[in-house]
């Protein structure tokens, strides 16, 4: 009865031995029988858990070799690591800059691109027109000045991180200074004493000499790698000297050669108080937003 209990047990075990042992490639020779038992050994319980540690043993090496090759797949896809990587990148994470510009240049946007941690260019477009009233050789003229301008520049910034900048750049420089004057009295002009009737309305319109102005600034802004920032831009516009592009007068005497040349001396004498004009100041403030 204990032999046939024993060839029962081993035919019950057989199939899961021969299973576990395919996986391992052995060679089924290798698998003992039930009717050849080593001395000592009371069932093939006693053969099986060797059998079954190998497996798991190697069961285990393959799904830690698989769960390693599955991370590595999975940071070479999505180019992330548990450890913080440099990209060595000269380029910073903010570029882009969008402000409202404010100041003696006029009001406006003003866009900027900071394509490397030095280096940075922008574009303007500023308008402002306000009245001015102003005496040259005794006359004294009610004048409107239209400030219009627009151009580029390039920014150096001091430090990888610092909004310190010093740019240079070039404006399309449409300022002008529109003047009339109407005498009530007895004036002069030139050499030469004249009546409101003789005379008329005198009108003029003064400009730069140069259309495109070379600029020179230095600026910072405040307020962090994003959101919202203000700041200021100061220096100047060479524009060379302000000049009297046109002076006419609608009296009687408008078209007569003596006053004419009496109305020139006058101009000539707006053009050299105009010399010293050469600089026009440029101070801005800037509000906008860094994306």
């Amino acid at each position: 009865m204990r032999n046939r209990g024993y060839f029962i047990l081993a035919c019950l075990a057989l199939p899961g031995v021969a299973q576990a042992e395919d996986i391992q490639e052995t060679p089924a020779a290798a698998v003992p029988s039930a009717a050849v038992l080593p001395a000592g050994v009371q069932g093939p319980r006693d053969v099986m858990p060797a059998s079954f540690t190998s497996f798991d043993l190697a069961t285990a090496g393959s799904a830690s070799a698989a769960s390693a090759a599955d991370e590595a797949d999975d940071q070479d896809a999505t180019g992330s690591s548990t450890y913080p990587q440099s990209s060595g990148s000269d380029e910073p994470e903010h570029k882009f800059s969008l402000f409202l510009t404010a100041g003696t240049l006029g009001l406006g946007p003003e866009l900027r691109y900071r394509f490397a941690k030095r280096w940075g260019v922008r574009g303007s477009v500023t308008y402002i027109g306000f009245g001015l009233d102003s005496e040259v050789d005794g006359i004294k003229y009610a004048g409107d000045v239209r400030l219009g301008s627009g151009g580029i520049a390039v920014d150096y910034f001091f430090g990888d991180t610092s909004t310190w900048h010093v740019s240079a750049g070039l404006r399309y420089d449409s300022n002008d200074y529109r003047v009339q004057f109407q005498p009530h009295g007895p004036i002069q002009i030139g050499d030469k004493v004249y009546t409101p009737e003789q005379v008329g309305r005198i009108t003029g319109r003064i400009e730069g000499a140069w259309q495109l102005a070379p600029t020179l600034t230095v600026g910072k802004t405040w307020g962090g790698e994003q959101g919202f920032q203000f700041g200021f831009e100061a220096g100047a516009m060479f524009h060379k000297a302000l000049q009297v592009k046109e002076l006419q007068a609608d009296g009687a005497l408008a078209r007569l050669e003596e006053f004419l040349r009496n109305l020139a001396k006058h101009r000539a004498g707006i053009d050299n108080d105009l010399d010293v004009l050469n600089v026009f100041p440029i101070f801005q403030i800037l509000v906008g937003y860094k994306f």
